[in-house]
């Protein structure tokens, strides 16, 4: 989007967006191109700007139509050294080795994980669901000394 020029009025900024969408076929209102031409028959400069708007979009569009063709430069096209590889694949396995793994399931005789998040505070007399799991994981356990 255009920044606002300090130098032009409200209308001579809007009459020159005016010009340049009517230019590209942009500007389907009726009122807005009356806007337009009213503005530029008041405003010598507007009318000098959207003149040489008009000439340029002109000039670009009888311009003849040049074929182009892109040639890729392959001498400057250099492979990755095998060297940037070999340590990018060694830093993916050694974070893979080292950082814990969340979705492996704990086992049996484990000792009990840590939470993620601490639990949340409830309301008074309102109990945490974790609580009853550990309570219970505590009941069927066999204690020390107990001949199970």
């Amino acid at each position: 989007m255009p920044m606002p020029r300090p130098d032009l009025g409200g209308a001579c900024e809007a009459a020159r967006l005016r010009a340049s969408l009517a230019l590209d076929g942009g500007l389907d209102d009726d009122f807005d191109l009356l806007l337009l031409e009213r503005h530029l028959a008041r405003c010598p400069e507007c009318a000098e700007v959207v003149a040489a708007m008009r000439r340029a979009a002109s000039a670009v569009r009888r311009a003849p139509l040049l074929s182009h063709r892109c040639d890729v430069d392959t001498r400057r096209v250099r492979p990755l050294p095998w060297a940037n590889i070999a340590v990018a694949i060694l830093a993916i396995a050694a974070a893979g080795a080292i950082l814990p793994s969340a979705s492996d399931p704990p086992r049996a005789g484990d000792p009990p994980g840590r939470l993620a998040a601490p639990p949340p505070h409830l309301p008074i007399g309102q109990r945490s669901a974790v609580e009853d799991f550990v309570s219970r994981a505590a009941d069927t356990q066999p204690k020390p000394g107990s001949a199970a």
